[in-house]
């Protein structure tokens, strides 16, 4: 379990170090051919980031900016421990006159979830599941203010097995399907948008497969588990708009 640990207190420290935006998840795995089904906890910080500067007008319909076209710009972290911010939150900024919405954004997720009391693997003991997956997310409607509410996102991680009742193992997954449902622009620019849950959908798979004994499983069950596609769904918060109030 040290690594899992590990990976926990490591995304403790990033949501520290990098305050935009900060996710909070309740999530799930459904059942594979063989235990689950898996719930838990997704913690996600974003790395990288493209930013539409959208020029917005004034009160009296000017457009003050000397850049009259939006740009997109790349937003990389400096060193991590010292940076204050990433990604520029979604908002407009009356200051210089624009608006500035994500486009493309690359996190990092860990996912700590587990199931129980499946007499048929690990003796009926908690098995627990821990992932670690650089995800892309690129927003599909963000040219619209009002129906900017769809991201599309692809992953590809590493997952851990662990229990009482059977050694620690490991591999790879795919995730190359992502969805996710959230509130259009117009309200997530307000601080009161951290209350809205956003509402995900995936599609992931475990090439490799599992041979059940890994998990302890009873005589009854099958040898071996195929490669798996499981569909795993998730509510999100992001906290962002509250962490930009909360910042001095």
């Amino acid at each position: 379990m040290r690594r899992p640990a590990l990976i926990l207190v490591s995304c403790v420290v990033l949501h520290l170090a990098l305050p935009s935006p900060a996710l909070a998840w309740w999530d799930f795995f459904e059942q594979f051919s063989g235990p689950g089904r898996f719930y838990g906890w997704d913690i996600q910080t974003r790395l990288f980031c493209l930013i539409d500067e959208i020029p917005v007008k004034d009160a009296a319909g000017n457009r003050d900016s000397a850049d009259k076209k939006t740009q997109t710009r790349a937003v990389i972290p400096t060193t991590i421990g010292i940076i204050t911010s990433t990604c520029r939150a979604e908002e407009v900024d009356t200051t210089n006159m624009k608006k500035y919405k994500h486009r493309l954004s690359v996190d990092i997720a860990a996912r700590f979830l587990w199931a129980d009391d499946n007499p048929r693997f690990a003796n009926g003991q908690r098995i627990s599941l821990t992932t670690l997956e650089p995800v892309i997310w690129v927003a599909l409607l963000n040219k619209f203010d009002k129906g900017d509410i769809l991201s599309y996102g692809v992953g590809v991680g590493t997952y851990w097995f662990s229990s009482t009742e059977f050694p620690s193992f490991n591999g790879a997954f795919i995730e190359p399907v992502r969805l996710e449902l959230h509130a259009p622009f117009v309200w997530r620019k307000h601080a009161w948008s951290a209350a809205i849950p956003r509402f995900q959908l995936g599609l992931a798979t475990f090439p490799g497969g599992f041979e059940t004994s890994a998990f302890a499983a009873s005589p009854d069950v099958q040898p071996r588990i195929s490669r798996d596609w499981v569909w795993n769904g998730a509510i999100a918060f992001d906290l962002s708009p509250v962490l930009k109030k909360l910042a001095p």
